[in-house]
């Protein structure tokens, strides 16, 4: 395929417009068909992706000397831009092989794509053909794009990847007469899109974002580039892009779409045809008819991390400003003014090229340089110069030999030197062209100076030559590849003496790192591989330690500060510490390796280390004039579940919940989805007296023995009976109903200690019909109109279990006086959601729609739920500092009424240990068969008011039937429950009316209509329903009856979940110490108990007045679909806040160090009710800026925080969000 003419931009002066090859910015030669015009419409022929270069070819400076190996033979000369070529084109060593073609050219940003160097002249008749050849060859091997479109129901084969930064081309079967400057004037025209949704089912709105790219026009449009990377001078009157396509999101989904539009304004001159093929037709991004053509985009798991190959790996540089003081245009050399740089300058030879061979001058190739391993590239000078026509014109050159550094075989110094502050160099090249051919050069001044040019330098940290016994790499010069902004002062305004690069800097300076090519941003992390630490982080083993690295890596944020990939910016965004008076040391990190930041094309850093070393350090200091900045910080890398103060030995994970720790992030629980049944099967196995409630407290120890379980007052629920059972109708009667019932969280078989049984969301509910009964099993039936809520109770219906009777056996000693209130809304447990999962539809009873559950019970659905709720939610828990109120508490209502006390049952509490024995009198042992000691004093207990966590909480059920409308047909209302009880079945006929019974747990209240003994129909409006009143109902074996408002009743049920949300909650940390630990650290670590910085020494009355949270990733670039909220809570203090957190098997509440303890933060509401005191507490807040006290001005001294992780559980596979940095800083002042 033909891209272009071979132009000969030196000798001919052609306009180097992109896209036009020809001169005078005419168009090129026509082939074959005409222009598309007219009613002639161009169709989409072909999709390939390559790489976009510029080509140069490599000309003799002498057209009489043939050798392509000695320094300044050759000149690299511009011929042809924006190229696509094969990404299989690589380096090829001249050295080697007199076949080699192709060499790619140091990265300019400027540019903003590669250049590739053609080994051959072009105009040369002994080397033009080869010349030809090997242009030809790069343009050959593109790689084909199938035709996919996302949505296609056909699809059987995964979408086709193209990599990140690949340039996509477009053939036509005939030039669409366009040229690149339609292109950039009308971006719809060819549009690149993400593809965030189906476009025929979404607005085009939701369904796309733009993806900023460049557009190239080739042979009058026959041939259309996209480049999606957009940096340097493509990004002249463009949006810039650095990152070329968005990361796909997995390794089989299209992320991306082309779409090419075939109506709408636009085709008056973009003249496209449909295709051929329905499906590769849809909608752009204006809703306009497209052809479009849908691919995914390479991600980290793809190889090369989802980029173009690349043999290059990217090195650190230093982008320094020097002078020009001299040209030797005949030469080609520059005599260079380093400007107090302190660096050397290294050329091709001897380091990347090898020594000059002193018979014949040229050099001996790579396996010849003095250190060893090649460098990639000799050092670099650019210079900006205006043309004539006032264009800006860039020339650049590499360097080939620095005289200053001996380059001769044999020289015994070969490779040494190169530190002198002015030097000769021979470069590559001294000149450039404008846009109409216009020749510019290297200028020089005689000012002391020179004439401002810039130098690129490649790190080197470990060069060694002569036989490997003279060190001459940069470890001694680190700072210098450093830049700083503002910079410091180089001059001192009265000495006049030369200052460093890395000293007497203000607290608010931002670090900035080059590298020698585009980098792949995200996998710089300036928490763990280019790092800025406090004076705790000195080396790089003391930041790679979990604990240390937390204490000392300070929370940073990084920016790509010229939009280009090849630099990234590094800030706190309120300074770092510092105090007047003092010059506080910082140490800056860079880590290379398989753990460093990535190139394009997934290679590691090269830094050039010495065996065994990782990475590089360098320090820099604050000016000892500059103001206080009176900041601290805090630093989660989630690089270990337990990476705070704490003691190592103690493995205590900073936070509780559920989450997945790991790859240096905390993830939210992976989705999950489980039925459980509460039936004849599984609720005989819900018993009380098993959880250490019936132990002796005499010798011998022991657990006392049950009463036989056919006396026993029913720990176990027992379930249908037949014949005397039956099943019961409500809510499900053509008269209304309004009924609120509850399940316990072993009705599910969910326990108390596990972190994965909280926080579940409840996405459907399913019931048992009554198959006790003929003639039928299931009635088919639709009422009219239903709703359904979800919420959490206020109360625990619930049997206490305990010692009685002599010889004392474990019996039911308590809780019948449990359960739900008359009145409705006081069954809702304040501050929990109400989640209405059914409003207001038409619900079939339909028996095709019944299954079988894992017990072989037969289930039907209610109506299908509209959203999910999370039951057992931590969450709830608040306070309202208002009214000091705890809000989200429930459980026992009046313990203490000398009449009907409601005291329920005690409930593990997970963040408590149960123990063998407490120090009480009498001692409570623990139940050893199960490690559970409902008596534990901290537990939630029955006997104290509201008591209870909302993880000791029942599901509340609340439906709204309303009556059904006879116009529609009345429902029958034949179908029937099957149910279970909490307590003993009473005997019948003898009242109370044996299924609805009075003095046990009140699992249930409802209002019901019915027809009464005199056949009077009373309906319920559930809205308006209020107070349970029971109701008129059918009893299989009684009859019509007035049932009670409340009963023991439990349904039969399967409960779906799904684990949707997962919440980690995180200890308080200290802001005036924020460094305070127990850790031990690496060997050679200065321990430091109190940290960095002490603010608690500069003042007790200092308190947070500005905050700054930075999290990683951004909110836009989590899983699609997921959410991570975080919130924080604030505390003035509270009992042994100045206590590490340290485990003991036999801690309390009270005994315990609750600074960084995550189970103290669990429960600080409930416990700060008489267990531990607590001051100045607030709730959880999302803007943490809303903790300051409207008085003070400031926030509470001790912090922590929560984060919940919200998976997108409506796609498969389910997204899980993740968090793999969080920062705090904060400055302090004194209060009010």
């Amino acid at each position: 395929m033909v891209m272009g003419k071979h132009g000969l931009v030196a000798a001919l002066g052609c306009a180097l417009l992109f896209g036009l090859t020809s001169c005078g910015g005419g168009s090129a030669k026509q082939t074959g068909n005409a222009a598309a015009k007219g009613g002639v419409r161009a169709s989409l022929l072909t999709v390939q992706y390559g790489r976009v270069v510029d080509i140069y070819a490599w000309r003799r400076v002498d057209p009489g000397v043939s050798d392509r190996l000695t320094p300044g033979a050759r000149k690299p000369v511009l011929i042809e831009r924006d190229v696509v070529v094969s990404p299989q084109v690589l380096d090829e060593d001249p050295f080697a092989t007199s076949a080699a073609r192709y060499r790619f050219m140091p990265y300019d940003p400027k540019t903003g794509h590669r250049e590739l160097l053609i080994l051959f002249d072009d105009q040369n008749p002994s080397e033009k053909d080869s010349f030809n050849r090997a242009l030809d060859s790069a343009k050959l091997g593109l790689v084909s794009v199938s035709p996919y479109n996302a949505f296609n129901p056909g699809n059987t084969l995964p979408a086709p990847i193209v990599p990140r930064d690949a340039a996509i081309v477009l053939t036509f079967d005939r030039p669409l007469g366009l040229d690149t400057e339609f292109f950039l004037s009308t971006p719809s025209a060819v549009q690149l899109l993400t593809l965030d949704g189906d476009p025929s089912v979404l607005s085009p709105a939701q369904a796309y974002s733009a993806i900023p790219a460049r557009v190239v026009s080739k042979e009058n449009g026959k041939y259309l580039i996209i480049d999606p990377e957009v940096t340097g001078n493509e990004a002249t009157g463009r949006s810039p892009n650095p990152d070329g396509l968005p990361a796909s999101l997995d390794k089989k989904s299209a992320n991306i779409r082309i779409a090419l539009p075939t109506s709408g304004v636009v085709t008056k001159k973009l003249r496209i045809s449909p295709d051929n093929t329905k499906s590769l037709n849809s909608i752009g991004v204006s809703g306009e008819q497209a052809v479009i053509r849908d691919f995914r985009s390479g991600n980290e798991q793809d190889a090369n991390l989802g980029y173009l190959p690349s043999q290059e790996r990217a090195e650190l540089v230093a982008v320094k400003t020097m002078g020009i003081l001299q040209v030797d245009a005949k030469n080609s050399r520059l005599l260079l003014n380093k400007r107090f740089a302190n660096l050397v300058l290294r050329g091709r030879v001897p380091f990347v090229d090898g020594p000059l061979s002193s018979a014949d001058g040229r050099p001996l190739g790579r396996r010849s340089v003095p250190q060893g391993r090649p460098f990639q590239f000799g050092d670099l000078v650019w210079q900006d110069v205006l043309s004539p026509i006032g264009e800006r014109v860039r020339i650049k050159a590499e360097i080939l030999i620095n005289e200053d550094i001996p380059s001769k075989e044999n020289d015994k110094t070969l490779g040494q030197g190169g530190g002198k502050p002015t030097v000769w160099v021979k470069v590559s090249n001294m000149e450039a062209v404008d846009s109409q051919g216009n020749v510019v050069r290297f200028q020089e001044s005689t000012l002391p100076l020179g004439a401002a040019c810039t130098v690129v330098t490649h790190y080197h940290d470990l060069v060694k030559v002569g036989g490997g016994t003279v060190d001459v790499g940069d470890s001694g010069r680190r700072a210098e590849f450093i830049e700083f902004d503002p910079a410091p002062p180089r001059i001192d305004p009265i000495t006049r003496q030369l200052l460093p690069p890395n000293e007497n800097l203000v607290s608010d300076a931002a670090v900035i790192v080059r590298f020698s090519k585009p980098m792949i941003l995200d996998t710089v992390r300036t928490s763990d591989n280019v790092v800025v630490a406090n004076r705790l982080g000195g080396s790089i083993k003391f930041i790679q330690h979990t604990k240390v690295g937390s204490l000392s890596v300070w929370p940073t944020i990084k920016a790509d500060p010229d939009k280009d990939a090849t630099a990234v910016r590094i800030s706190s965004t309120l300074g770092f510490f510092h105090r007047k008076g003092s010059t506080e040391t910082y140490n800056i990190h860079i880590i290379g390796g398989s753990k460093g930041p990535r190139d394009r094309g997934g290679n590691e850093l090269e830094l050039f280390l010495p065996e065994g070393e990782i990475g590089i350090s360098s320090t820099f200091k604050l000016a000892k004039t500059a103001d206080d900045n009176l900041v601290g910080m805090i630093t989660r890398r989630f690089n270990s579940s337990d990476e705070d103060g704490t003691k190592e030995s103690e493995l205590i994970p900073d936070s509780y919940g559920q989450f997945q720790q790991r790859d240096g992030k905390i993830y939210g629980f992976p989705t999950t989805r489980v039925s459980k049944v509460a039936d004849g099967q599984t609720l005989p196995g819900v018993v009380r007296g098993d959880k250490g409630e019936c132990t002796d407290v005499k010798a011998p120890h022991g657990r006392i023995p049950r009463t036989p379980v056919a006396n026993y007052s029913t720990p176990t629920m027992l379930v249908n009976i037949p014949p005397i059972a039956g099943g019961i109708s409500e809510p499900f009667v053509p008269q209304g109903s309004r009924l609120q019932m509850t399940y316990l969280e072993d009705d599910f078989q969910l326990g108390n200690a596990n972190p994965l049984d909280f926080e579940v969301d409840v996405e459907q509910l399913n019931w048992a019909p009554f198959i006790g009964r003929q003639p039928s099993l299931l009635t088919f039936d639709v009422f009219d109109r239903v709703s359904m809520v979800l919420s959490t109770s206020e109360v625990r219906p619930d049997f206490i279990a305990g010692p009685a009777g002599n010889p004392a056996r474990c019996s039911i000693v308590g809780g019948g006086n449990t359960g739900l209130s008359t009145i409705f809304e006081d069954n809702y447990l304040d501050n929990a959601p109400r989640v209405e999962v059914v409003k207001d539809r038409v619900y079939k009873i339909d028996p095709s729609n019944a299954f079988l559950s894992s017990t072989q019970t037969t289930f039907i659905p209610y109506p299908k739920f509209d959203k999910s709720y999370t039951w057992r939610d931590r969450r709830i828990v608040s306070y309202d500092p208002a009214n000091n109120k705890v809000l989200g508490l429930g459980g026992a209502q009046k313990p203490k009424d000398p009449q009907n006390p409601d005291i329920t049952n005690n409930v593990t509490s997970p963040w408590i240990p149960e123990n063998d024995e407490l120090t009480t009198t009498p001692p409570v042992y623990k139940d050893r068969l199960t490690g559970v000691n409902n008596s534990q004093v901290d537990d939630f207990l029955g006997s104290i008011k509201e008591d209870h966590h909302p993880i000791a909480l029942p599901l509340l059920v609340d439906f709204f039937v309303y009556p059904d409308d006879p116009q529609n047909g009345t429902a029958k209302g034949a179908n029937l429950f099957q149910i279970a009880y909490h307590g003993p079945i009473w005997p019948t006929p003898i009242p109370p009316h044996g299924f609805y019974n009075g003095p046990w747990p009140r699992r249930r209240a409802h209002s019901t209509g019915g027809i009464d003994l005199q056949n009077i129909e009373t309906l319920v409006d559930p809205k308006n329903e209020k107070v349970a009143q029971g109701g008129w109902l059918q009893n299989a074996v009684l009859g019509r009856f007035k049932a009670p408002p409340t009963d023991d009743h439990v349904h039969w049920a399967q409960a779906d979940f799904v684990r949707k949300i997962s919440v980690a909650t995180f200890g308080y940390v200290d802001l005036l110490q924020p460094g305070k630990n127990a850790v031990d650290g690496p060997s050679g670590w200065p321990k430091d108990p109190i940290g960095f910085p002490n603010l608690l020494a500069i003042g007790q009355d200092l308190r947070p007045a500005q905050f700054s949270v930075l999290m990683e990733p951004r909110p836009e670039n989590l899983p699609e679909g997921t959410d991570v909220i975080l919130e924080f809570r604030g505390s003035e203090g509270f009992d042994k806040d100045d206590v590490i957190y340290a485990p003991d098997p036999k801690e309390t509440a009270k005994s315990r160090g609750n600074l960084l303890n995550p189970n103290y933060a669990c429960e600080q509401y409930r416990y700060s009710r008489g267990r531990v005191a607590a001051r100045g507490m607030t709730p959880y807040v999302k803007k943490i800026e809303k903790l300051f006290n409207n008085r003070t001005g400031g926030a509470p001294r001790f912090l922590n925080w929560r984060i919940t992780f919200v998976n997108n559980v409506n796609v498969t596979p389910a997204r899980v969000p993740f968090v793999d940095f969080l920062g705090i800083v904060y400055r302090v002042r004194k209060t009010k």
